[in-house]
């Protein structure tokens, strides 16, 4: 369990006039998180802040300013505490300004809990500007005893934007799988750089790629349809990203979001806004989680890399289990079916696509050591243990 409390009062921030709230509470109020500038520059306002709501969660309750007292009867335990989410864009914090916020607020949460770790940055996919991270990862330009547990930061594929709030007149689907596999492989090369930059300064910390998703065009669409094999494409880039992110090592991977709706983002739900049933993206998901975990070992699989063509047009991963299973991920970042040969004994292959809709994976026998992959699958085969 991640706590992560990311909205600041707005009225502790410096703003040319006060930021109203709007009365209906089921309203998006894209426009609350305003200011740049702390009005206490010592930031001592707003880490009292974070340390009512931690009292709040953690200890029972909390004394407000005004010497009152609020119950709450709660003991909750936290494994990691994230300090802020996405403050690169929310206020614009500089790496000097978030690192002192951290240290601050991480020196009153872990009165709370001595055993809660923290993850700081959670950067968006706007803002990579790599001084964020050589400034926050580097001990000396912290406290003496502030934890650097983990860091985090985010992905979201997405075409070009022209129309918000409508489909017609973005780029057409046909073109959204070349654009999202195409971020997916610049994004990788960030995160080797981000990964140099964090073994050379603070090599025991980990790294949480905590969002990944991606977007349709149309994000703030109040009425939206998407369109046919778009979810089964999103979760094809999700297992594309997570065999990648694992190969290089990274610590943890989270599939964003839970439930997207109307004109907030719908494209990286993993539910139906309407029926709350899963979609494709969470069935993926699901594949995921149902064939691997850790302990496992990883192995390149299929046709190897080569400077001309760094990634095939199916993606191929191997794992083997600690009791010694061992599966092969498949991803095809294509609308069309593709043909896939194996050359170990492979009998059975478990597969969402495009066609499958939002059903659970379908599960069939392999033939002759051949099979081919729906639009956009996502598969996992299980390889036959070899005989005694």
């Amino acid at each position: 369990m991640v706590a992560n409390f990311s909205t600041i009062p707005t009225w502790m921030f410096d703003t040319p006039e006060p930021v109203t709230v709007q009365d209906d509470p089921a309203a998006i109020h894209w426009d609350y998180q305003q200011g740049t500038v702390f009005r206490d520059p010592g930031l001592t306002e707003v880490a009292e802040h974070f340390e009512r709501i931690g009292q709040w969660y953690i200890t029972g309750g909390f004394t407000d300013r005004f010497g009152v007292r609020h119950e709450s009867g709660r003991n909750d335990r936290f494994a990691y505490w994230e300090v802020l989410c996405e403050p690169d864009v929310d206020h614009n914090l500089s790496p000097e300004v978030y690192t002192r916020l951290y240290d601050a607020v991480v020196e009153r949460l872990r009165v709370l809990d001595p055993e809660m770790k923290f993850v700081g940055l959670s950067l968006s996919l706007i803002n990579f500007d790599p001084e964020y991270f050589w400034h926050f990862l580097d001990p000396p330009n912290h406290k003496d005893g502030i934890p650097l547990d983990a860091f985090s930061y985010h992905f979201y594929a997405t075409p070009q934007i022209f129309d918000p709030a409508a489909l017609s007149g973005n780029d057409p689907f046909e073109d959204w799988h070349h654009v999202f596999f195409t971020q997916a492989d610049g994004f990788l090369r960030q995160v080797q750089l981000i990964e140099s930059i964090k073994r050379h300064l603070s090599p025991g910390t980990e790294t949480h790629i905590n969002e990944i998703g991606t977007f349709t065009p149309d994000v703030l669409n109040p009425d939206p349809v998407a369109p046919e094999g778009y979810w089964a494409l999103s979760a094809a880039l999700t297992a594309y990203l997570w065999s990648r992110l694992t190969e290089l090592g990274i610590d943890l991977v989270g599939v964003a979001e839970f439930v997207g709706y109307p004109g907030m983002v719908y494209g990286v739900s993993l539910l139906d806004w309407n029926t709350g049933e899963p979609n494709a993206r969470y069935q993926g998901l699901k594949l995921l989680l149902d064939n691997f975990g850790p302990g496992d070992k990883v192995f390149r699989s299929g046709t190897a890399p080569t400077l001309m063509s760094p990634e095939t047009q199916v993606h191929s991963q191997a794992f083997e289990s600690p009791d010694g299973r061992r599966r092969i991920l498949l991803v095809n970042k294509y609308p069309e079916p593709r043909r896939v040969r194996f050359a170990d004994p492979v009998r059975t292959i478990s597969t969402i696509d495009a066609t499958t809709g939002d059903g659970p994976a379908v599960t069939r026998h392999v033939e002759n050591g051949e099979v081919e992959l729906g639009p956009f699958a996502t598969a996992v085969a299980t390889v036959e243990p070899a005989a005694d």
